[in-house]
């Protein structure tokens, strides 16, 4: 076990097949994220929003790649392409907190190979009512 503190608890509720609520708790940071479909996206109580940065050389992007080689050469070929374009771009292995970081203006943007649907429900959420 390496013991990086970046992780989070994450919930999504769906209903009928829609997103209708959100939440991504960082214990460690006390950051809670929360969204509900048609009212916002919020941390800590305040609202959040997509920050809007056109140009790829002025944005952090976040990767994710998955499990297996396969996905790590892919990642690979994305990285040889649009990282080094980047400002900066980074690995931390919460899809759900990366994406709630895209809400708050924290990252521009998740690029994310192989991920299960559970990987990101709550952050697809948050995303899509801050702005995204």
């Amino acid at each position: 076990m390496k013991k990086v503190p970046f992780f989070a608890v994450s919930l999504a509720l769906l209903f009928r097949g829609e997103l209708i609520l959100a939440a991504v708790f960082n214990p460690i940071s006390q950051e809670f994220y929360f969204a509900e479909k048609g009212q916002g996206a919020f941390l800590n109580g305040k609202r959040v929003k997509i920050k809007q940065q056109q140009d790829l050389s002025r944005s952090t992007l976040s990767f994710a790649k998955g499990r297996g080689k396969k996905n790590f050469t892919r990642l690979c070929r994305i990285l040889k392409k649009v990282g080094r374009r980047s400002r900066a771009f980074r690995f931390y292995g919460s899809s759900n907190l990366e994406l709630c970081y895209v809400a708050s203006g924290e990252f521009e943007g998740l690029v994310s190979i192989d991920s299960k649907p559970y990987n990101h429900a709550a952050g697809v959420l948050i995303i899509q009512e801050a702005g995204g």
